[in-house]
C-alpha cells in the first residue's frame, strides 16, 4: 500500500497541478504567437505580394519583416522559457512530496513558493486534475507505485511527441515543394525567385527546422528515461529492492527534460487526449497485473 493517490488529491497538489498547467499553457500560448508572428505572417505576405506585384515598397516589407522576425522569436523564446522553468519546478515539487523524494537544488534551483503557485493557479476545471496518477498503482508498495508514476509520465509524453514529431517532418517536406512551386507560378529568374520566394519562407522552414531538432533531442533524452525506467522495472518484477538513489536520479532527469522540452500545443493534446489515455491507462493496468503476479 502506498498513500500516492491520497496525496494526489489533497488541496495543495491540486493547486500545484493547477498552477503547472497553466504556466505551460502561458508558454504554449506564446510559442503559438511566436509561431504566427515569425513563421506564418511573412508566408502570408508572400500570397499578398501577388496582389501587389508592381509595388516595390510592399516587397521590401516582405523582406524586412522576415529578418525582424528572428529577432523577435529570440525574445519570445525568452518568455517561453522563463514560464515553462517556473511549471516543471512546480511539477517537479509535486512528485517529489507525493514520492517522497529530496529536492535538489543544485539542479532544480529554489523551491517555488506558495506565491508563486497561488498566482499562477486558476480554480478552472480542477476535476479534470484529480486521480492524476491512476488509483490502480494504490495496492503497489510505495517504491514500486513511483516506477510505475514515472513511466506514465514517459509514456504519455513520448507517445504525443512522436505524433508531433511526424506532424512537423511531413510539414517540412511540403514547404521546399510549396517554395519551389512559388518559383515556377512567378516565372522569374533566380534572383527574384530567392528575394520574393524563398526569403519569406525561412523563417517558417527554420522554425520546422528548430521544431524538428528539439523534437528528435526530447525523444531520445526519453529514451534514455524509459531505459532506466525498465532497468528499475526488472527489479521490480523479481521484488527486488530499489533504493531513493535510483529513484531521485530518473525523478531529476525527468526535471531537466521539462525544463527543456518544446511546449506541445494543446489543440494536439484535446484532439489526441482520449486515444492516449486510454493507452497509457491500459499500458498502466496491465504493469500493474504483471507485477502483483510476480
Amino acid at each position: 500500500m502506498n498513500l500516492i493517490v491520497k496525496k494526489e488529491n489533497s488541496q495543495i497538489n491540486i493547486d500545484r497541478l493547477d498552477a503547472q498547467r497553466y504556466l505551460y499553457t502561458k508558454a504554449k500560448c506564446i510559442s503559438i504567437i511566436s509561431l504566427i508572428l515569425c513563421a506564418i505572417i511573412p508566408v502570408a505576405l508572400v500570397f499578398l505580394r501577388f496582389c501587389f506585384y508592381d509595388n516595390d515598397i510592399f516587397s521590401k516589407i516582405v523582406i524586412i519583416y522576415s529578418f525582424c522576425a528572428i529577432f523577435i522569436e529570440k525574445i519570445l523564446e525568452f518568455l517561453i522559457t522563463k514560464r515553462r522553468n517556473t511549471a516543471s519546478r512546480i511539477q517537479q515539487l509535486f512528485d517529489c512530496e507525493l514520492f517522497d523524494l529530496p529536492w535538489n537544488e543544485p539542479l532544480c534551483g529554489e523551491q517555488p513558493t506558495h506565491e508563486e503557485i497561488y498566482k499562477a493557479k486558476t480554480g478552472k476545471s480542477i476535476n479534470k486534475l484529480h486521480n492524476w496518477y491512476e488509483p490502480v498503482i494504490e495496492s503497489l508498495k510505495h517504491e514500486y507505485a513511483i516506477v510505475v508514476c514515472m513511466h506514465t509520465n514517459v509514456l504519455y509524453d513520448r507517445n504525443i511527441r512522436y505524433i508531433y514529431h511526424k506532424i512537423i517532418y511531413i510539414t517540412m517536406l511540403v514547404l521546399p515543394l510549396i517554395v519551389f512551386l512559388f518559383g515556377i507560378i512567378d516565372n522569374n529568374d533566380m534572383l527574384d525567385w530567392l528575394t520574393n520566394s524563398l526569403i519569406p519562407f525561412t523563417p517558417l522552414m527554420a522554425w520546422c527546422l528548430d521544431i524538428h531538432k528539439h523534437n528528435i533531442e526530447n525523444l531520445k533524452a526519453l529514451t534514455r528515461i524509459e531505459k532506466l525506467i525498465n532497468i528499475t522495472f526488472s527489479k521490480v518484477k523479481k521484488k527486488g529492492k530499489i533504493t531513493i538513489k535510483e529513484l531521485s536520479v530518473i525523478q531529476d532527469l525527468i526535471f531537466v527534460h521539462r525544463n527543456t522540452a518544446y511546449p506541445i500545443p494543446n489543440i494536439l493534446y484535446k484532439i489526441m487526449r482520449n486515444r492516449l489515455e486510454k493507452t497509457t491507462n491500459y499500458s498502466i493496468n496491465q504493469i500493474c497485473e504483471e507485477i502483483a503476479k510476480s
